[in-house]
């Protein structure tokens, strides 16, 4: 395996952040959520294949994709980059609700925060409320959220 290859979706999607320039993320946020595994298959998506090993036996990548197959990989982290780009917590999700094998192996920083922090942050990423009741200082205090 070659040492330049991520094992991981955070690292495959650092990676990518190092090679596209602000242009390239700008357009990348443009695209509609539904659209960008078909608008960027041929070009990120073919770097992703090429450049990260998936056809060369990166099973690592594979793995932590919980993916058969290079596109399928790819299709994964390029909705991770999206959600990166765009700060959308909602697509890793749903891209991981709808793999085959439910166990998640990755969650957006964005998500684990808001699973660590109080119920007003939580609602607001769409999760249900700390089943101890957790609120941040500012919740205690004031009942608003000095997260927000």
């Amino acid at each position: 395996m070659d040492e330049r290859w991520p094992t991981t979706i955070p690292e495959a999607v650092n990676q990518l952040l190092t090679i596209l320039s602000p242009e390239d993320q700008e357009t990348i946020h443009t695209i509609p959520q539904g659209d960008v595994v078909t608008s960027l298959h041929a070009s990120v998506g073919a770097y992703i294949r090429n450049s990260f090993g998936l056809w060369d036996g990166n099973q690592a990548l594979l793995d932590e994709c919980q993916a058969h197959d290079a596109d399928r990989a790819a299709a994964v982290i390029l909705q991770a980059l999206w959600e990166h780009v765009n700060h959308d917590t909602a697509v890793v999700r749903e891209l991981l609700a709808d793999l085959e094998e439910p166990e998640e192996t990755w969650e957006s920083p964005i998500l684990r925060q808001a699973r660590s922090t109080c119920d007003a942050t939580r609602q607001k990423a769409g999760l249900p409320p700390a089943p101890d009741g957790a609120d941040c200082p500012g919740c205690e205090a004031s009942g608003e959220c000095e997260l927000e």
